[in-house]
């Protein structure tokens, strides 16, 4: 076994090379050893993989060839970091010969040390509301026109931020911009985020999760969303009178070397050096001056303006079909594989299999936050449900949930908005705190709102600036390892991390160990919620409507807002059975916790209620049975239900429906003038 390199700086690799000494005894026959490595994971959740294999296999006749086994960093977004791996090596278990079976060869080490680049070291861009930018390379714009726009987009890897701009209602400024929607892309996963129609919408765009490259988090009102490469995307929710998205890209080393581009820009030290064209070239004149220049921003922001076969939010055909699988699939390999099977299992390795040990909820293969709406999706989109639309039409909303609601216009000097900006600020008990913090620029945030309430003439947005600050200061604890590791910033990280409380709780609840407990009669993560109203519940997941010829039909996926995650979310559930005469029979109704997925959406399983579905009508003729449904809805404490949806499962091998005016209505299917009727199909 030979190590390449021992000492690889962040964003290398090396290579081990294993050779059989000696011939591979078979019997005469051709066989194989299948070598394993893994890592054992010790609480390092990043910094080393493989590439595409958990290990290599030497055939018996080529037995004195020599193998590689490639390893390479997998970085993060944290810095001043460095990590020493154990690398165990071994024969794989049932493999002929058995005496060969679990053969440990031989453990040997690597050290990855941080990389001489340290530019990106508490960087961060962002767009957030009403309508600012900040680039890379610290210069501030505002975006004060409508339209869909490159945030941020990799130059070497198939990644994309796409942000999308809408007037701000009630802003007190008719030309005052708020970003209402965000799309995130790897290889062939599109996320998005959509506030900008009635119904708002989290999740995978139009079923396109296939390359698992994306790896999304839910910590209250913000989702995270990583690249393979390290680099991630944080979205937070803001909900006023109507709702509205703030985005924060924080870049890794992957981004040095002008590899990002957007209105982000490049990572630079010069607040001009970070501007680019779309073709890579570097702008004339009047780019180069920092100072706030409208005509100069307004031709940038034009220049990455989305073009419509771009578009993350609206796909063409065109646009899906350039999206280009995840070329550069890495292993953890951090579980002990005994067979070949379980190697091969890891052949190829998803894109998320490095994306380990995260805080908060985690997205997997096939659970987490959009993943199991965008598994049903993919299978449903080929085979569409027609005419029906596959998520709730606007009128089925009754409500709007905003705990601040925009207010008359105010008028205020540039003085009085700093002393109101001040002192609101000041109320967080981690503001003072936050300034020790590198890079955590709490100033920043007091000038940004100043500007803020002169340009739309409001304070509504004070929250979001307050919050803004306490997210960028917890994320850079995060980051900054040396920061955290010193002694005497140990104390400070421990005063903020136990009082830095979502919206300090809204002054509804307490604060515990950076958690709020809410008082009673209020919910959610930071206890906004007021638990005496009910989910305002849009619909189903197409129209209620689930083919048993294709589909299992094992859940309901429930549309609506707000959805409070804890465990008395709950979904009511009610069997009923449709006649062939269109006639409802109810059954008792049955409760089961509810799996949610997003602030505006949850999944009531059925399944386990189906056990009952024998028992439907006992004195009820089987011709009786003809369509099986469940009338579905959703509480936030187990008590107070929003409206009723019905979910219906059909067959459409034997059975036809007609939707119309909210009316939908089951037949037999008749082919060739013959009715095409199956007991067992029939009776679901």
């Amino acid at each position: 076994v030979h190590v390449a390199k021992s000492v690889i700086t962040r964003g290398d690799n090396t290579s081990v090379s294993v050779t059989s000494t000696i011939p591979i005894g078979c019997d005469g026959k051709k066989c194989r050893l299948a070598v394993l490595v893994y890592v054992p994971n010790k609480g390092n959740c990043k910094g080393l993989a493989f590439g595409d294999y958990c290990g290599t296999e030497i055939a018996s006749d080529q037995w004195n060839n020599s193998f590689n086994i490639s390893v390479v960093t997998s970085d993060g977004a944290a810095y001043n970091a460095s990590w020493k791996f154990d690398i165990y090596l071994k024969i794989s278990n049932f493999i002929m010969p058995r005496i060969w079976n679990n053969y440990p060869i031989q453990i040997f080490s690597v050290h990855i040390a941080e990389s001489d680049s340290n530019i990106w070291n508490g960087r961060i861009c962002y767009s957030h509301n009403p309508a600012m930018v900040k680039t890379f390379a610290d210069r501030y714009f505002e975006n004060d026109v409508d339209g869909e726009f490159i945030l941020y987009r990799h130059l070497k890897y198939a990644t994309e931020v796409q942000i999308k701009t809408t007037l701000c209602k009630g802003s007190g400024a008719t030309y005052v911009r708020c970003y209402c929607g965000v799309a995130v892309k790897a290889g062939m996963d599109v996320f998005v985020f959509d506030m900008c129609d009635t119904i708002p919408f989290i999740g995978y765009k139009d079923g396109l999760c296939t390359d698992s490259t994306l790896v999304v988090l839910k910590m209250g009102n913000t989702y995270k969303v990583s690249f393979p490469y390290g680099t991630y995307v944080l979205v937070t929710i803001w909900s006023y009178d109507n709702k509205y998205v703030n985005v924060e890209v924080t870049p890794s080393i992957s981004d040095v070397n002008m590899a990002s581009t957007g209105l982000c820009g490049a990572i630079s030290t010069d607040c001009s050096g970070g501007f680019r064209n779309r073709d890579g070239s570097i702008p004339k004149s009047g780019y180069g001056n920092c100072a706030t220049d409208t005509t100069i921003e307004r031709a940038f922001i034009e220049e990455w303006r989305v073009w419509t076969n771009e578009s993350l939010f609206h796909l063409s055909k065109d646009v899906e079909d350039n999206l280009v699988s995840w070329p550069l699939y890495v292993c953890g390999c951090r579980n002990r594989y005994t067979s070949l099977n379980q190697v091969e299992a890891q052949i190829p390795c998803g894109g998320e299999t490095t994306q380990e040990c995260k805080k908060g909820s985690r997205v997997g293969k096939s659970s987490g936050v959009g993943k199991k709406t965008c598994n049903i999706l993919r299978q449903r989109r080929r085979r569409s449900v027609r005419n029906v639309d596959r998520f709730p039409s606007p009128q089925h909303r009754t409500k709007r949930y905003a705990l601040n609601q925009l207010s008359e216009p105010i008028n205020m000097t540039e003085d009085e908005a700093k002393t109101y900006c001040q002192n609101y600020m000041k109320e967080s008990p981690i503001f003072d705190l936050c300034k020790t913090v590198p890079s955590t620029k709490s100033e920043e945030n007091i000038n940004i709102y100043v500007i803020d309430i002169l340009l739309t003439k409001t304070t509504v947005w004070a929250d979001s600036a307050r919050e803004s600050m306490r997210e960028q200061c917890l994320n850079e604890i995060s980051r900054n390892n040396t920061f955290r590791e010193d002694e005497e910033a140990a104390g400070i990280i421990a005063q903020i991390e136990e009082k830095a409380c979502p919206s300090m709780c809204n002054k509804r609840g307490l604060c515990v160990n950076g958690s709020c407990i809410c008082d009673a009669g209020y919910g959610s993560y930071d206890c906004s919620l007021d638990l005496s109203e009910p989910p305002d519940i849009f619909g189903l997941l197409d129209g209620g409507l689930c083919d048993e010829r294709h589909l299992e039909c094992k859940e309901a996926f429930v549309y609506g807002e707000i959805f409070a995650e804890g465990e008395n979310l709950t979904c009511r559930i009610k069997p009923f059975i449709v006649s062939v005469e269109q006639i409802k029979k109810y059954e008792t109704a049955f409760y089961v916790p509810a799996e949610h997925e997003t602030l505006f959406e949850v999944v009531c399983p059925v399944q386990q209620t189906r056990r009952k579905k024998r028992s439907l009508g006992p004195n009820t003729d089987a011709q009786d049975r003809f369509v099986l449904g469940y009338t579905v809805s959703v509480s936030n404490d187990g008590e107070i239900y929003g409206r009723d949806f019905d979910l219906y499962m059909y067959n459409s091998e034997c059975q036809h429906f007609e939707n119309s005016s909210e009316t939908i209505t089951f037949t037999l299917m008749v082919i060739n003038f013959y009715t095409i009727i199956k007991l067992s199909t029939l009776i679901i």
